[in-house]
């Protein structure tokens, strides 16, 4: 399905809202396509918060191409989607490895359609079953009991675009190139899923204490590790 140009800047201006699920799918495929996983407008810089850079990263979506990584990319998505009336969060990722682009990743988690999906914007996939979109939760779920699959995988876009000549990505980008190693990429960093303050590691909780280090070292009193009940009646029910 393709979109006009004036409805797809209706939508980044919060001047229109996606009306169905196909709607939205066009808009988060046209964001993921502007997006190049860099550097240039991060929040944080060379290990330092800075001042935040959201409005300048809203208005180099609405010009055509943002560069940032996938936090920064993730709660810019969800400010435009909450502006035009659309619940949207950001779902952090931990993993105890340093195996591939360090321990962490933040996704885009969207309530459309009575549900919440997971869109990640930054590494241009989703997930389905039975083609309905997963949420953040049933993506975890999948990675913990080895149920998702590369079937599940689909692409917001066939080619996902990287600040060029950054040595940091070398190694990531024939990862999320391929179906199984974007699996891999995933698994690796789904020990706990935070949406904070609550964190769930259900299956890997024999890494807690390793996680909640992960997630902010010297502030463990500000994550609270929950169980799956917990978990589901704060956060999807």
């Amino acid at each position: 399905m393709n979109l006009s140009r004036k409805v797809l800047d209706d939508y980044y201006h919060g001047q229109d809202t996606p009306k169905d699920f196909s709607h939205l799918l066009v808009w988060l495929q046209d964001a993921a396509a502007r997006h190049i996983h860099g550097q240039a407008l991060n929040d944080v810089q060379d290990g330092d918060l800075v001042l935040s850079r959201q409005d300048a990263r809203i208005a180099a979506l609405r010009q055509g191409e943002v560069n940032c990584e996938c936090r920064e990319i993730s709660t810019t998505m969800a400010a435009l989607l909450n502006a035009v009336g659309i619940d949207a969060r950001l779902n952090e990722w931990v993993g105890v490895t340093t195996f591939i682009d360090g321990w962490r990743h933040n996704t885009l988690e969207v309530y459309f359609d009575k549900h919440w999906m997971l869109m990640d914007v930054d590494t241009g996939v989703y997930f389905v079953h039975a083609n309905q979109p997963l949420s953040g939760f049933e993506v975890k779920i999948g990675l913990d009991h080895g149920t998702l699959a590369p079937r599940s995988i689909r692409r917001l876009v066939p080619e996902k675009r990287f600040e060029p000549g950054n040595p940091k990505y070398a190694s990531l980008i024939p990862v999320l190139t391929n179906d199984f190693g974007l699996l891999a990429y995933f698994a690796m960093k789904s020990d706990g899923l935070l949406l904070r303050p609550l964190l769930y590691a259900g299956v890997r909780e024999d890494r807690l204490q390793r996680i909640v280090d992960g997630v902010k070292p010297g502030v463990p009193d500000t994550i609270q590790a929950v169980d799956r009940g917990a978990f589901l009646a704060q956060h999807y029910s």
